[in-house]
């Protein structure tokens, strides 16, 4: 097992338009308690490569996040922490944590305009965001801005590779995970598919000399854009790369498959080692009949 996902927070302080997550109240209990958290620690093996503290949440907002950053690096010294975040805390604290471990930022950004932004990620205050996103810009590991692709935000595709770029920021298109089309957005995506798929062109283009440092998915939606240089969708992969080399671990212990919280449920850690669980039935019956899940067959996450 390569990676790691640790769901620290259930809660959330956004309520943004594609999710809805956020307008539900934030609940204690809805937090990693750090018994959990330390017991997944001594459960990894040595070699993990990945710690990332990634949910369906904000990770931020978990009462303890500086601390389990500490503890994550000095229980794994060699592994790269990463997290996905909507940057809105303001807490000098967690800016010193995240520098001092050395994490790898995955930032979500789904306008440069302030308005827009505010907008699809209600609760956000753009002089906060940008604020931290100054001070993380100047952190070791070069932060990613992740733009998820939505029928409100289609037009904002070469503002945004030019925002990144001229900031020296890294960059990826992501598009909803969902069981059922997002109709409006495929919709747009058809009636502007000349210019849609001109956009992204460009946009590899900006980035044409910094190999790495942007993705773009070869589909949105079911839309194939038929770039070179587009990234592979998990969905349309023979063998998804993602169940292979990782794990998701909720905030209540459960275990699932994948970071994008495939609901299969693998079990629950509940004083159980991971090798118990990745080698027991409901696994090998979730590697078996993966193909026939829908939820991974229009998986849309870039391997």
């Amino acid at each position: 097992m390569e990676k790691v996902i640790l769901e620290v927070s259930y809660n959330c302080n956004f309520s943004c338009v594609m999710c809805g997550f956020g307008q539900k109240p934030v609940k204690p209990e809805h937090f990693m308690s750090r018994s959990l958290f330390e017991h997944v620690l001594a459960c990894l093996p040595e070699e993990t490569k990945t710690i990332r503290l990634n949910g369906r949440g904000e990770s931020t907002i978990h009462p303890s996040f500086a601390e389990f950053l500490t503890l994550a690096r000095d229980r794994h010294p060699l592994a790269a922490i990463e997290l996905f975040t909507n940057l809105s805390w303001r807490d000098p604290r967690i800016t010193r944590s995240l520098a001092e471990t050395g994490a790898q930022l995955f930032i979500s950004m789904d306008s440069p305009d302030r308005q827009e932004l505010e907008q699809i990620r209600r609760g956000c205050r753009f002089e906060q965001f940008m604020a931290n996103l100054e001070a993380v810009s100047r952190f070791a590991a070069t932060p990613f801005l992740v733009f998820t692709i939505q029928h409100s935000n289609l037009h904002r595709i070469r503002d945004m590779a030019e925002f990144a770029h001229a900031r020296g920021l890294g960059l990826i298109f992501n598009t909803v995970r969902s069981d059922v089309p997002d109709d409006r957005l495929v919709r747009r995506v058809i009636g502007r598919f000349p210019d849609v798929r001109q956009d992204f062109a460009q946009v590899l283009d900006v980035f044409r000399q910094r190999p790495g440092r942007c993705q773009v998915p070869e589909q949105i939606q079911g839309v194939r854009l038929d770039l070179p240089g587009a990234a592979p969708t998990s969905g349309r992969s023979r063998r998804c790369p993602a169940v292979e080399r990782e794990i998701c671990v909720c905030f209540n212990g459960d275990v699932f498959p994948c970071n994008m919280f495939n609901p299969f449920l693998l079990g629950n850690l509940d004083g159980q080692p991971f090798e118990r669980l990745l080698r027991g039935s409901r696994c090998e019956e979730f590697l078996s009949r993966r193909e026939e899940l829908g939820y991974c067959r229009n998986c849309a996450w870039m391997s």
